[in-house]
């Protein structure tokens, strides 16, 4: 890490990304740029199956030499209306187990009344919403 940016400046990072050739750019960006914390890394169905983007993210977290977590995550799109109906409280359900692993229960609520809210979360700036997860 550059040794002039202090780590309370580090921006932390969970790349969600079906890698290809411009995740693999965005990935080396994150894992090597002294500005970001790469935490961890999820996969997605997209340019390929779910398994395949998985194997790359891994493959490219090791090149990288990233000692992260890989998750594989979605293994087709998400808006599919059979999909939907049943994914989405589950996904939620996901999002508040994971969130009360990392942030307190005040924070946690700020984050969930945030992202929860189609119309809140469409009005807020991008800055705003991220800066809901700084610790």
């Amino acid at each position: 890490m550059d040794s002039t940016i202090p780590a309370s400046a580090r921006i932390p990072v969970i790349f969600d990304t079906d890698p290809g050739i411009d995740d693999a750019l965005a990935l080396a960006l994150l894992a090597r740029h002294p500005r970001f914390e790469l935490l961890a890394v999820t996969t997605a169905f997209g340019n390929a199956p779910v398994e395949t983007t998985t194997r790359n993210a891994r493959g490219l977290t090791a090149l990288y030499r990233q000692d992260i977590p890989v998750a594989a995550g979605a293994a087709g799109p998400l808006l599919d209306k059979r999909r939907r109906k049943d994914g989405i409280p589950l996904l939620e359900a996901k999002f508040r187990r994971n969130l009360a692993r990392q942030f307190p229960a005040r924070q946690q609520q700020r984050i969930l009344d945030a992202s929860l809210d189609q119309a809140t979360l469409e009005a807020m700036p991008v800055h705003e919403y991220v800066d809901l997860y700084v610790i």
